[in-house]
């Protein structure tokens, strides 16, 4: 009755989640939570690590074909994990094929963690992704969209035949924010030491420093959820068994809710 009710409220915007969603498992000690999320790139850090990935690409010579398609891979790898929010392995074993196109609305199923009570779940592809996979399909001679069955793995070696491990792709992030650190801290040494810029700069060198895949899956959450306003939708896409989970990501409405209460003012009425 009370899973009804709460599912009523969620169902009609009254709460955001239902706690009774979360697992109850007999004698199981309650696990520490952290009240904050862990690291998620700004906008502006994204936009950022982009342009990097895009002038690395124009700086290769063409006939270096290895070089080009670590740069291609890698931007593809950003992308589709920045527009998606998997888990790091999750990607890993799927192949082009898995991608389906319902009505116009690609979408790949994901089984999530392997745990036993994980139906898995169906994550919708936007157009923005979509171009993306595109354009790293065609750099490596693939058609534009993947076709039917299609055995080429989601994320591939250079060959194309074989799949990636989970080792191979944190390797390959690691090596996408060492890039990108690096070119930050070029442009640091054009400021003087002392100046306020100089110091940002330097911070920023060291966020890329520590920054892994799995800020990615923070970011997308934290945007997810910044322009969707629904939770349950988030907790969906996420594959989050507990709304708990979910919740740390609400600090985004929270700053919402604080710009909207900054727009109210005598000034703003006025010129209205």
């Amino acid at each position: 009755i009370l899973d009804s009710y709460f599912k009523y409220l969620v169902d009609n915007n009254y709460l955001y989640g239902n706690p009774l969603i979360a697992k109850r498992t007999k004698g199981q000690r309650k696990k520490k939570t952290k009240n904050s999320i862990e690291r998620y790139f700004e906008i502006n850090q994204i936009l950022f690590i982009l342009e990097t990935l895009d002038s690395y690409k124009e700086s290769l010579e063409t006939q270096d074909s290895h070089s080009l398609f670590m740069a291609h891979r890698a931007l593809y790898l950003f992308l589709l994990y920045l527009h998606t929010g998997m888990r790091i392995s999750e990607p890993a074993g799927y192949a082009m094929g898995d991608l389906e196109n319902h009505n116009g609305l690609w979408q790949i199923f994901v089984q999530g963690k392997g745990d036993e009570e994980d139906e898995g779940r169906n994550i919708l592809l936007g157009n923005e992704f979509m171009e993306a996979l595109k354009d790293f399909r065609q750099s490596v001679g693939l058609t534009a969209l993947p076709l039917f069955e299609e055995k080429t793995p989601l994320i591939p070696q250079e060959n194309l035949t074989r799949h990636i491990s989970e080792r191979q792709i944190s390797n390959i992030f690691r090596w996408l924010f060492d890039l990108v650190a690096e070119q930050q801290r070029i442009i640091a040494e054009d400021f003087d030491p002392t100046s306020e810029e100089y110091s940002q700069l330097k911070r920023e060198v060291s966020i890329y420093k520590n920054a892994t895949c799995h800020w990615l899956r923070h970011s997308h959450a934290t945007y997810f959820l910044q322009l969707t306003d629904d939770l349950q939708s988030t907790q969906e896409r996420l594959g989050h068994a507990d709304v708990g989970t979910t919740m740390i990501y609400l600090h985004t409405l929270n700053q919402k809710k604080k710009n909207q209460a900054n727009k109210f003012s005598i000034a703003a009425i006025q010129k209205k």
